[in-house]
């Protein structure tokens, strides 16, 4: 009796032996597809690798890093914004009317980012108003004294460009002004008479060292008019927000300042009114094309996830240039707003 049970227990284990096999060779092939051969998502892959520790205070518009080491995270749905915006950028490029859309974005807490076209090259016009703000407050951290010094608004000084995007306030000739006076009325206004004289007042090599600093190219108009890239303009926010190259006196100082930009019409008409944002925009229209460009790019300060959201765009009309700036700005507002529910 013993004999013939244990006889069924063995036929028993044979006859599902082939099913355990294919059971655990399944299993075994799926991942190691997973693992080595289904397409990786760099925004997740670098989000596995790394994590932030930061200072963490809300009360301050930077956030500086204090340590970063491995861990497992989340890409933030940064992939699935991605799919949003490159259908919404088809769309709006079939009537021609759109010539080219670059998009960044990076969750500043914890690092990955997602690009559309992120290495184009384009016109910065205004936006090189920021790095200009950076040298001055570079300078200022070892001599406080150049951002009381006052300037004489002798004459006009022209550089070429004709703004479209006409600045509430200008300076006025025959009156002196402070320096921190004039980096406020360049960054709020845009207004190009004080860049011009804050230029005039400072060594180019200052300047270029905020750029050699930074790896980025150093502006040459002469040799190619759009000359940087959405991707690369947007470290010098980061910085500001990391508080990695100036202080964080100074950066602190340079983000308030760029929280009142007088320019609502792009990224801050597809948000909610109650969000801080420190931004900046530039504009240019080419002369000999007729082809317009319209920039911007700004820290949204949302509740949760505080996010660097960059748009340089290329097309015939800048009131359609101003809608593409604002949609992707919704879209993204949006999707972080579900996502981090």
């Amino acid at each position: 009796m013993s004999d013939r049970k244990d006889y069924k227990h063995s036929r028993n284990f044979k006859d599902i032996l082939p099913v355990l096999l294919v059971f655990f060779m399944g299993a075994l092939t799926g991942s190691l597809l997973q693992k080595y051969l289904l397409p990786k998502n760099p925004a997740q892959e670098k989000a596995n690798m790394l994590s932030e520790k930061r200072v963490g205070d809300s009360n301050h518009l930077t956030n500086p890093l204090l340590e970063c080491e491995q861990s497992i995270g989340s890409d933030g749905g940064l992939e699935l914004i991605k799919y949003k915006i490159e259908d919404y950028i088809k769309n709006k490029t079939r009537d021609k009317k759109i010539a080219h859309v670059s998009v960044y974005i990076r969750d500043l807490n914890n690092g990955p980012w997602i690009g559309v076209n992120e290495d184009e090259g384009f016109s910065p016009a205004s936006l090189l108003k920021v790095p200009l703000m950076m040298a001055y407050f570079k300078a200022a951290q070892e001599d406080p004294e150049i951002l009381s010094q006052v300037i004489l608004y002798k004459n006009a000084i022209s550089d070429g460009a004709t703004p479209n995007i006409m600045p509430e306030k200008q300076i006025q000739v025959g009156n002196a002004y402070a320096v921190s006076d004039l980096i406020y009325r360049m960054i709020v206004y845009s207004d190009n008479e004080a860049k011009n004289l804050l230029l005039l007042n400072l060594k180019q090599d200052i300047l270029d060292q905020v750029y050699t600093d930074l790896n980025i190219a150093i502006p040459d108009f002469r040799d190619k008019e759009d000359f940087i890239s959405v991707k690369d303009y947007a470290s010098f926010f980061r910085i500001l927000y990391n508080a990695s190259y100036l202080n964080r006196e100074m950066s602190e100082k340079a983000l308030n300042i760029l929280t009142e930009v007088d320019f609502d019409e792009g990224l801050l008409a597809g948000l909610p009114p109650n969000i801080k944002v420190a931004h900046k925009f530039g504009e240019r229209v080419n002369v000999n094309t007729g082809l317009a460009q319209l920039h911007e790019c700004g820290i949204v300060y949302h509740r949760k996830s505080p996010y660097l959201l960059g748009v340089m765009t290329r097309g015939e009309d800048l009131d359609n240039l101003k809608a593409i700036l604002k949609d992707i700005s919704r879209i993204v507002y949006e999707h972080k707003e579900k996502y981090n529910d």
